[in-house]
């Protein structure tokens, strides 16, 4: 059904990325990334709740305080007595693209946000923070870079009886699936 046939944005191949669950919404290379000159196909989808089903469609990580001051003493970053986490921009996906961190002490320091998920232990960069006592809780959406194909919504879309040319017209908008052999 599907031989010979392969992805294409004008007429031309192109890295199709995918991620397990997007939480809703995809983002762009720049934003999953830091890639720069994202294609049309890699720009971001509203996706809807095909991935509902999903265990991190919505998502809530608690790190301690301690817990957050050590990884960012290990990361270097210059502070290490974070008090407050503001996103300095985020993707129209609403991923978060770079964090200001603030210290006690006054000093603060940016960063990408990609690196403070992967040093945080976050599923994905379309989050918010808060302290709760102790702690910082993290509350977001999807699990991954959030580029391209949601598996979980395809999964979705499939269920509800989309075909493969439909599914990859929603995830990549744009972009052609064509018979090229």
């Amino acid at each position: 059904l599907t031989s010979g046939q392969v992805l294409t944005y004008k007429g031309k191949g192109f890295k199709a990325f995918f991620h397990s669950t997007s939480g809703g919404i995809t983002t762009s290379p720049e934003a999953a990334f830091g890639m720069q000159g994202g294609l049309e196909p890699l720009n971001g989808s509203d996706l809807g709740e095909f991935c509902k089903d999903s265990p991190k469609f919505n998502w809530n990580v608690r790190v301690g305080k301690g817990e957050v001051n050590a990884r960012l003493i290990e990361w270097r970053v210059g502070i290490s007595d974070c008090i407050r986490i503001s996103v300095t921009a985020s993707a129209p996906s609403g991923h978060a693209m770079t964090l200001r961190l603030f210290s006690r002490d006054g000093k603060s320091v940016e960063v990408r946000a990609i690196d403070f998920r992967f040093k945080m232990g976050l599923p994905s960069t379309n989050f918010e923070s808060a302290r709760d006592g102790n702690d910082w809780v993290f509350t977001g959406k999807g699990y991954g870079h959030g580029c391209g194909m949601c598996q979980w919504s395809a999964h979705g879309m499939a269920k509800a009886g989309w075909n493969h040319d439909k599914i990859l017209r929603a995830m990549y908008p744009g972009a052609e699936v064509q018979t090229l052999y």
